[in-house]
């Protein structure tokens, strides 16, 4: 695919790498002047906001996945099974670690089981409703 300028004439990869310099700088200029205000106040978070902004619209690619494990431990800690089974089905090595590796492990464990349950409300209430089903009747 050719870029052309203005002109029509095809514009070679430095032409065009300044062209986007240049507008964005344009445009971050002209944002700058519109909320003058608040740049002045306050400059670290405009540049945060201006920078959040950035990153949500130029994102190159979705965030890291989550560990399989994390998933499937979810799921069986949201349909009652206890923290020390979960703790023995899906950390590696857990029997062969020491006392202090062990409560370390334990506790990451639970606070990714937690966060992931926290991100994904949807999963712990479709499980939560179908146990309910299940013991009443």
């Amino acid at each position: 695919m050719k870029i052309v300028n203005a002109s029509g004439t095809a514009m070679p990869q430095k032409d065009r790498a300044k062209a986007l310099y240049d507008d964005a700088t344009e445009d971050a200029r002209r944002l700058k002047r519109k909320h003058r205000a608040y740049f002045q106040r306050d400059p670290k978070s405009f540049r945060a906001t201006v920078k959040k902004a950035h990153g949500r619209i130029y994102r190159l690619k979705p965030g890291p996945r989550t560990d399989p494990r994390i998933e499937t431990a979810a799921r069986d800690r949201v349909r009652g099974t206890q923290w020390p089974a979960l703790y023995a089905a899906h950390i590696d090595n857990y029997p062969k670690m020491s006392e202090f590796t062990r409560a370390l492990a334990e506790d990451g464990f639970r606070k990714k089981v937690n966060s992931y349950l926290q991100h994904h409300p949807a999963r712990k209430r479709k499980w939560q409703t179908e146990i309910c089903k299940t013991n009443s009747a």
